[in-house]
């Protein structure tokens, strides 16, 4: 099956949603291998807050129970949004990592 490059999107519903619950959920993604940093012209940078990114041989439907799952362990009220990266991506003003 074909490697394929994921872009997730994570909205976390709610009020002053403490920082540590968005350090949790970092972690949590970070360890079933959800990245939150990308390499742009040799320089690791931050993704904005909130998203994601992974390589997988998974469909779609597999990445987003995936996601959902794990943020829905760290914060039950979200909203995930799961696309499949195809070709040439761009950025602007991503802080290195």
């Amino acid at each position: 099956m074909e490697i394929l490059t994921y872009t997730i999107r994570v909205e976390l519903h709610g009020s002053d949603i403490p920082e540590k619950t968005y350090e949790a959920l970092n972690s949590a993604l970070d360890q079933v291998g959800f990245k939150r940093t990308i390499s742009t012209n040799g320089v690791e940078v931050n993704l904005p807050k909130g998203e994601y990114w992974c390589t997988s041989d998974q469909e779609t439907n597999i990445i987003t129970t995936a996601a959902v799952n794990t943020v829905q362990s760290v914060w039950p009220h979200c909203s995930v949004l799961v696309s499949k990266t195809i070709g040439e991506w761009g950025c602007y003003g991503l802080v290195p990592a």
